[in-house]
């Protein structure tokens, strides 16, 4: 390396940093130089990233001249999963005594570290949908980490906003090269960097909790309508599964990682949330459409348990991914008949990565999942959603009006009206109207909200962007689901606990949002926006753009505390975080200027109310008794912040 010097500019962590890096006079390694990475002065071959973070890591080069010389240092990486490499410049911090201080956080943004997508926070998974197109969930990780970190660097340089960077489960092999000139390159031995969890040799550890089928939740399936000849099928296929488990041919141990994270349910769930950001759903049919895969997958999984214990086959994990499959699949098939190849090839992983169905039964246990499904379809198609709105508005100066362009038609205003699942009706638990404008408590919030927006600061935008589920993104139901199944994959959930947790939460939230909407639709109240620019300030506009629906009960608010109350009750040693958490995110909309205080600490109360017929439907006790919990952090702000 000749003299002098150059500059490194690296995103690191989220952080657009400047490092100067150095050259001056020569540098010669000998032949018998040998190079050392050392991590807080001692030698280190594997280390976990949590603690490779905030440690010192050196390079110790011996047999080298390096007076009056500062080398340059590269990292290359490869990530043993999925073979990728990457190659990165370190800065150099110091050097003492034949010792290199290095960055190695800067350069790992440039390295093929594992990446989970359903750990990128709502506004740049937003961003990066509507430029790719699809969901982050359905972008491939290289892809994705190249997005990430371009638009991280972008919001940091045009909004200050920091995004950490979202690591997943996995590891990278790691090696410095330190050079000089003349001489050939020193090279380190690798150094293995574990990410999350890491990658064990099969499947994730989890649990192998059975749920009793007295105990599990039932909606829409009766196993004694199970078709004779499928039952029988069914029964044999379970057998033939328990006598032959030990002659199965395993997958690759990538494959069955892919389709078991999260128990059989797991995977289903990622790529319902993939499917709700590719399309663009709206809020109320994205938690539709969870609630109906969800429940899919718990009713095909309940039937399964009966015929177990009704045969006392042995209790393990027999079908479960073939029977989760075939219920996911017909579900997604008919909410996203645009998707079909997408779905086909997601059965046909796991139906190649899990070999469970008897060749000699035509697929007895897939078709038993495929029936469940069918049936919670069937459910589906006539619980209203199709219903078409007759367009009428009453003519109120006081009521909603869209603040779009030109105009908008509201969004679904017929959505409280459509079947739900624990509740009795859209309007069972409709909250009083709200203040009015004119009302001394109205035009108290009016102002709040006004204030509040125009005194936000960093942090307050940041947790508005955290929380806003913009179009392209999973959509506030989609939020909680995607922290929901962070927990299960931690915490190593079994199947059937997977499948009662997903089932109760998505119908817990579409519940919520029937509720909400009906109170949006009996109320049609205005939002901040348009009154404040009627009555304070014309040129007034929110940090989050104003959807067009009314604004009164928070879907936001509504969705999360309903949320909230059921992963409270599953996880009761996290039921304070969790309650943190829908707080923020019912602050966060009044923080964004698109909602009143009243909109929210209704919506909450709301929504907790709808959680609760949720969580009384079963005996939770029996569901998660034994499972470990609180491994991980809870995915929201809150949590960063008080840490």
């Amino acid at each position: 390396m000749g003299s002098g010097s150059g500059t490194v500019r690296m995103l690191a962590g989220g952080l657009l940093t400047s490092v100067l890096v150095l050259s001056t006079g020569a540098w010669s390694a000998g032949r018998a130089a040998t190079a050392e990475l050392l991590v807080d002065g001692r030698p280190a071959r594997a280390i976990a990233w949590a603690d490779l973070a905030d440690a010192m890591v050196a390079v110790r080069v011996s047999g080298a001249s390096t007076s009056g010389a500062l080398p340059a240092a590269t990292i290359g990486c490869t990530d043993p999963d999925s073979g990728d490499r990457g190659e990165a410049r370190l800065a150099i911090i110091d050097r003492a005594n034949g010792t290199l201080r290095v960055d190695l956080g800067a350069a790992m943004p440039a390295m093929p570290y594992p990446i989970d997508p359903l750990r990128i926070e709502s506004k740049p998974a937003a961003i990066i949908s509507q430029q790719a197109r699809r969901s982050v969930a359905l972008v491939p990780p290289d892809e994705l980490r190249r997005r990430f970190r371009d638009t991280a660097a972008y919001m940091l340089q045009t909004a200050h906003h920091h995004y950490r960077m979202p690591y997943g489960d996995g590891a990278l092999s790691c090696a410095v090269e330190v050079h000089g000139d003349p001489g050939s390159p020193v090279r380190t031995a690798d150094l293995e960097i574990s990410f999350g969890r890491g990658l064990p040799v099969g499947p994730y550890d989890r649990a192998s909790s059975a749920v009793p089928a007295e105990h599990w939740p039932a909606w829409v399936v009766d196993a004694r309508d199970l078709p004779g000849e499928l039952g029988a099928a069914a029964v044999a296929a379970l057998r033939w599964r328990a006598a032959v488990a030990a002659t199965l041919a395993p997958a690759t141990a990538e494959a069955r990682r892919r389709t078991d994270d999260g128990g059989a349910p797991g995977p289903w769930i990622t790529l319902t949330l993939g499917l709700i950001g590719t399309r663009g759903t709206n809020p109320p049919r994205a938690a539709r459409a969870l609630a109906v895969v969800g429940v899919a997958m718990s009713e095909a999984l309940r039937a399964r348990r009966t015929i177990i214990e009704a045969q006392n086959l042995p209790d393990t994990m027999l079908g479960e991914h073939t029977v989760t499959a075939g219920a996911a699949a017909t579900a997604l098939r008919a909410l996203f008949p645009d998707d079909m190849a997408l779905i086909d090839a997601a059965e046909t992983d796991v139906l190649a990565a899990w070999p469970e169905d008897d060749p000699a039964r035509d697929g007895a246990l897939l078709r038993l999942g495929q029936w469940a499904g069918a049936q919670v379809v069937g459910r589906a198609d006539a619980d209203g959603s199709s219903a078409i709105w007759d367009g009428m508005i009453a003519a109120d100066p006081a009521r909603w009006r869209s603040e779009t362009a030109g105009g908008a038609p509201p969004l679904e205003p017929l959505a409280g009206t459509w079947h739900p699942w624990n509740l009795m009706a859209g309007d069972s638990l409709r909250p009083p109207a709200p203040a009015r404008p004119g009302d001394a408590v109205f035009e108290a919030e009016l102002r709040e909200v006004r204030g509040v927006g125009v005194a936000a600061d960093l942090a307050s935008q940041q947790l508005a962007s955290y929380w806003e589920d913009k179009y392209g993104s999973f959509t506030p139901p989609g939020h909680w689901t995607a922290i929901a199944l962070h927990q299960v994959r931690a915490d190593g959930w079994s199947s059937d606990q997977a499948a009662v947790l997903f089932a109760l939460l998505s119908t817990a939230q579409a519940d919520a949002f029937i509720a909400a909407w009906d109170a949006k639709y009996a109320y049609w109240s205005v939002r901040p926006v348009t009154a404040i620019r009627d009555t304070l300030d014309p040129a007034w506009s929110p940090y989050i753009p104003t959807p067009d629906f009314p604004s009164y009960v928070s879907g936001h608010a509504t969705t999360s505390g309903a949320a909230a109350t059921v992963l409270s009750a599953l996880m009761p040693d996290r039921a304070t975080e969790f309650q943190a958490c829908a707080e923020e995110a019912a602050a966060s909309r009044l923080i964004g200027g698109i909602h009143f205080r009243e909109d929210n600490e209704t919506g909450l109360a709301l929504g907790r109310a709808v959680g609760g017929l949720a969580v009384a439907r079963t005996d939770l006790s029996a569901i998660v008794a034994g499972l470990p919990s609180g491994l991980e952090p809870i995915g929201c702000r809150w949590t960063a912040a008080a840490a």
